[in-house]
């Protein structure tokens, strides 16, 4: 499994965010929009697996592992949710998301 370490202070800031806004009422929420990108591949992660085996037995069908050649494709996908709902997903082509795309590539979320 591959997840991101959190260090204490990472723990510590999200439990004194956690803290501060506990006892917000649905008419603060309503002003909060959480939102975030994810890229979706086509194909399998193809990281290298390294295999012990026996001499000769390097052409096993067991051992053989399909890989893409070049990359393979996939999808940059964008899009938001808050207490009224959810934004459309929008597609992000040809490259990341950067702030200037954000600015003049996604309409206004709210």
């Amino acid at each position: 499994m591959v997840c991101v370490r959190l260090t204490s202070r990472h723990r510590r800031d999200r439990r004194e965010w956690a803290t501060e806004h506990v006892n917000w009422r649905r008419n603060e929420w309503s002003n909060v929009l959480f939102s975030d990108e994810s890229h979706f591949s086509v194909h399998p992660d193809n990281r290298r697996i390294f295999i012990w085996m026996d001499r000769g037995s390097k052409n096993n069908l067991a051992f053989v592992h399909e890989s893409v050649r070049f990359g393979g494709g996939g999808v940059l996908v964008y899009g938001g949710i808050s207490i009224d709902g959810r934004t459309d997903l929008y597609i992000i082509r040809d490259g990341p998301l950067t702030a200037r795309r954000h600015r003049d590539d996604i309409p206004d979320l709210l």
